[in-house]
């Protein structure tokens, strides 16, 4: 978790390191993960249902609708395959 933590610098993440580094977040950090791996077991697919999240996120914050920004998303996703980012 030190070298996790280690990229949130500055003391507007000092919370989150100190929860992050107290062994009792561990336990529900573990427990999250089951839960995570039992609703899509595919790495690949949750690495790109993040990816797609994230995503989102920021195509809304820049104001972009859901929708366009799906196809967006979905258009980088198919175009990398297309180069052999399977």
């Amino acid at each position: 978790m030190r070298t996790a933590t280690a990229a949130l610098t500055g003391q507007r993440w000092a919370k989150v390191r100190r929860m992050l580094l107290d062994a009792r977040t561990l336990p529900i950090l573990d427990q999250l993960h089951k839960e995570l791996t039992a609703a899509e077991p595919c790495n690949k697919r949750l690495a790109a249902l993040a990816a797609l999240w994230r995503w989102q996120r920021q195509q809304r914050s820049a104001g972009t609708s859901t929708s366009t920004a799906v196809r967006e998303f979905v258009g980088v996703v198919v175009g990398s395959w297309g180069r052999g980012g399977r």
